[in-house]
């Protein structure tokens, strides 16, 4: 869909954001915000409009100074979310904090609307399942400490076999047991293991 239209600014976070009004829709240039932002317009790009139904990409057509010019354009209801993933490495130093202070207050927001909106919303964000990790997926470490997992080696000695620390064989093993590949302390085929950390 392309439309030509001018832009309307708006306080937006302690900023101003242009947006074009389609049908009652306030839609936002992304390209400016990444302008603002500092950071390269064409990865975000890329990743809206390969997901356009997921942001609700729209291509428009803005008056310039230079003259009409098409803009990838996203529903400002949707900008939220988009800043969301942004990865403040990616924006001007100067820039970084008030992105990830922005981040923190919508991870509030939306966590209080879920909790305070919906009564099964703290419930489901309790007992949502474990993921569940095919063990072709692991990394060659991983696998290798499942495996002397299996034998029933501890930490130490899977630690000294593989020459790294026992810091990681323990962050190792705790991932592997969240991923369900060892479910509480004891190995798939039921065999429980040694020095499995609490």
């Amino acid at each position: 869909m392309t439309n030509t239209t001018s832009l309307i600014p708006v306080p937006f976070a302690g900023e101003t954001v242009f947006y074009l009004s389609v049908k009652g829709e306030q839609m936002v240039p992304v390209r400016t915000i990444c302008d603002n932002l500092g950071i390269a317009w064409q990865p975000q790009q890329r990743k809206l409009m390969s997901a356009r139904d997921r942001w609700g990409v729209t291509i428009m057509v803005t008056e310039t100074n230079a003259g009409p010019r098409e803009a990838v354009c996203i529903p400002l209801r949707r900008l939220f979310a988009w800043l969301l993933s942004i990865h403040p490495s990616k924006l001007e130093v100067r820039l970084r904090k008030k992105l990830i202070a922005y981040q923190q207050k919508c991870d509030e927001v939306l966590y209080r609307a879920w909790t305070e909106q919906h009564e099964e919303a703290p419930r489901l964000l309790l007992s949502a399942p474990r993921p569940v990790v095919r063990e072709e997926l692991l990394t060659p470490l991983s696998r290798k400490v499942l495996r002397y997992r299996r034998l029933g080696l501890g930490t130490a000695e899977i630690s000294r076999l593989l020459g790294c620390g026992k810091t990681s064989v323990l962050k190792l093993t705790r991932s592997l047991r969240e991923s369900s590949l060892l479910e509480g302390g004891r190995l798939p085929d039921g065999q429980p293991f040694r020095s499995l950390p609490g």
